[in-house]
Formats: structure tokens, sequence, C-alpha cells
């Protein structure tokens, strides 16, 4: 049972059901599936390798603006959230791979095999840090692909009712936060440039999600 309680509190915000069976998750903007087991004693997950690899583009995504904010020496706080998202990426693979109903192949062992041994050699100095600074480039595309993945399925499904609106603000508001600091404290046009980039998106998405719940109330 506490294993079942640990998974539902930790997966239950992303996976959960909604009217569609699907949920659009704020942090990478791709659909995943439902649906977590009602066995208490086998607690069970439902997700496709599709989220999988999901979840690890956004692992690698968040891994490599982390690196780039030491890499950089800028306190920790100016990259805190970023470090929360990231162990929290650790927990819910490390979740999906011990419960996932669907068993785990060897292209997904793969990615994690290649995820380690990718980040012991930044650290330990194999690999130019200086590839992190090009790498953030990676990352501005992959954040402005999630978030047109998000914004397409709105726009099909015309249904927010699986978005919470708080998170979307809240990504509002540390873009523009991040910008103020970079332009005047850190003067990193690159950090500058990313957030910029998502504050455009994430606002979309947060009139398109207003807009489509208060359309919904209308209906009902």
């Amino acid at each position: 049972k506490n294993k079942n309680f640990l998974i539902k509190g930790l997966l239950g915000p992303y996976l959960r059901n909604s009217r569609s069976n699907d949920k659009i998750d704020g942090s990478i903007g791709f659909l995943i599936p439902k649906t977590i087991g009602n066995d208490t004693h086998h607690p069970v997950l439902c997700v496709d390798t599709t989220a999988y690899s999901a979840y690890f583009i956004d692992l690698y995504s968040l891994t490599i603006q982390v690196l780039y904010y030491m890499q950089q020496l800028y306190n920790f706080l100016s990259y805190s959230n970023l470090a929360i998202y990231l162990v929290q990426d650790y927990i819910i693979i490390a979740l999906i791979m011990a419960y996932n109903k669907e068993p785990i192949s060897f292209r997904e062992y793969g990615h994690v095999i290649s995820y380690i041994g990718t980040l012991a050699a930044v650290l330990s100095g194999i690999v130019d840090q200086q590839i992190i600074t090009f790498a953030m480039s990676g990352v501005l595309v992959l954040s402005i692909s999630n978030k047109l993945t998000t914004i397409g399925s709105i726009l099909v499904t015309k249904d927010t009712s699986a978005i919470a609106t708080l998170p979307w603000f809240i990504y509002v508001y540390i873009n523009m936060a991040r910008i103020f600091v970079g332009v005047y404290l850190q003067g990193d046009m690159v950090i500058v440039l990313q957030n910029t980039s998502s504050l455009i998106f994430n606002t979309i998405i947060l009139l398109l999600v207003l807009q489509y719940k208060k359309t919904a109330n209308k209906e009902a």
C-alpha cells in the first residue's frame, strides 16, 4: 500500500485520467497515456514507449541546462527549480522502469546507459565542457518542439480539462524572472534567448488553456 501511495503521489499529476484518457504534461508537452493500476498489492503503471522516451528527452534537456548553470558558476538559486525537476524525472523514470505493466525493452535500458555514460564523460572532463554551451542551442530546439506539440494538441482536441492553469502562470513568471536576471545580472544572452522563446510559447499555451476552460464553463 505504501508503494502504491508513493507511485500515485509522484506520478498521479502526470498520468491521471481525464475525459479523453490523456494528460498533457506541462513540463514536457507530450501526450502521456493513462493509467495507474488499482491493485494495492502490486501497483502497475501503463506507460507506452513514447511517453518513456519523452521523459528522457526532458531529462537530457534539464541535465544540459543544470550543467550549463554549474559551468558558469551561477548561484544555485538561479537554477534550483531545474535541479528539482531533474530529480523528479529521475524518480519518475525509476518508477516507470520498476512498475510499468509492459516489459522495458533493451532500447529503454539503452537510454539509461547512454545517459549515465554521457553524464560521466562530461563530469570527468573527458568531454569538453564548451560542448555544454553548444548543446544549449539544442535545448532551445527541443523546447520549441515540445511547446509546439502541446499547442497543436490543444488546438486539435480543444480540450484543456486535463491541464492545470496555475503551472503555466508559474512558467511564465519564471521565464520573465530569468530574462531579467539574464540581462541585468548575468549578462548571458544564451539564457535570455532560451527564456524569451519559452515565454512566448508558454504565454500562448496559457492563453489557450484559459480560453478553452472559459468556453467549457460556458457550455456547462
